[in-house]
């Protein structure tokens, strides 16, 4: 996601962590977060453009990044707290059970919400995606 500014910054979502890049005239300032230092996102949203803002629950700054078109924020948004929820999750299972819940599940899980991003992005068929599927579920089975 990229800033409409003269020098926008750009945030980039990944599995477990996000990095945050804000070019200057004279230098770059880049942060790197964990998705479990991830507090809340708050979407700050106006006509054309958003503030979104990234609270950090490790007593680092909070991050804000603004003038992001709006369906862009709200994308990045749905993203993020889609990644909040399952480092939640993740937590009460960890608390309740005494250690991280990773079982073949968890992984296979991982593997189809990857693989349905890329059907989303163009990147696989629904026919490459439903005979990959069937195929992880036989291993499962």
């Amino acid at each position: 996601m990229r800033a409409h500014t003269i020098f926008g910054s750009n945030l980039r979502i990944y599995d477990d962590y996000l990095t945050l890049r804000r070019r200057k005239w004279f230098n770059v300032e880049e942060v790197t977060m964990t998705t479990s230092n991830i507090a809340q996102v708050n979407l700050i949203a106006g006509v054309f453009f958003s503030t979104i803002q990234i609270v950090n629950s490790s007593g680092a700054q909070d991050v804000k990044i603004h003038h992001v078109w709006k369906p862009m924020a709200r994308k990045a948004k749905a993203i993020l707290d889609q990644k909040l929820q399952q480092e939640h999750v993740a937590g009460i299972d960890e608390r309740e059970f005494g250690q991280p819940q990773q079982t073949d599940l968890g992984d296979y899980e991982k593997s189809l919400n990857r693989m349905r991003e890329l059907v989303r992005k163009g990147k696989m068929t629904e026919t490459e995606y439903e005979r990959k599927r069937q195929k992880m579920l036989r291993e499962i089975e």
